[in-house]
């Protein structure tokens, strides 16, 4: 399935990647914070947890290696959401970024 995020399951691919610096992703971080109130955090009925996919700049962040979009969501005060979150639960709907053409 394609998706505009980066998610935890990445990791994986890029630590068995030769070519590690490569890999870039789409950026959606969660937290199950309550965000209410806060820009750019959405919560979407089908989801326990808050999504966000613009930064506090409100830009988005379509190629960014995995380290700088977990970077991102720290600084944001949340993490990278998990593959069940974006692929399943569909968390990162309606976030305010969309790529059609960015995996996963």
């Amino acid at each position: 399935k394609r998706n505009t995020c980066y998610s935890f399951e990445n990791r994986y691919q890029a630590s068995i990647s030769s070519s590690v610096t490569d890999l870039t992703y789409g950026v959606c971080c969660c937290s199950e914070d309550n965000k209410s109130g806060i820009e750019n955090w959405v919560k979407n009925d089908s989801c326990n947890v808050w999504a966000k996919s613009m930064d506090l700049d409100s830009r988005c962040h379509f190629a960014e290696t995995y380290e700088d979009a977990e970077a991102l969501c720290q600084m944001n005060g949340g993490r990278l959401c998990t593959k069940d979150e974006l692929e399943v639960l569909d968390c990162a709907a309606r976030t305010g970024c969309y790529k059609p053409d960015t995996l996963v």
